[in-house]
């Protein structure tokens, strides 16, 4: 069986406290969206990783919509030196 992994969903950034620009990483489905997921990554993590690649197409193949959001310091989060975003 072939393994399955998405490639880059949309990408896009909030502003989280500290000044952190914190990196959400989201893919959604074709069709009509059956529930919405959340990955919140562990040490070692981030939205670029084969896991969250993985988990994203296995439940975008279900109807889900697949949200990993990265914490301060991993993937492309970042912290801007005068607390705000571009």
């Amino acid at each position: 069986m072939a393994e399955t992994v998405s490639p880059a969903g949309s990408s896009s950034f909030f502003d989280g406290s500290g000044g952190w620009a914190l990196h959400i990483e989201s893919w959604s489905p074709d069709g009509a969206v059956e529930a919405a997921v959340v990955f919140l990554h562990g040490v070692n993590e981030s939205s670029q990783t084969l896991t969250a690649r993985r988990l994203a197409a296995r439940f975008v193949a279900l109807g889900c919509s697949f949200h990993a959001l990265e914490q301060h310091g991993h993937g492309l989060s970042r912290q801007r030196d005068d607390g705000g975003l571009d």
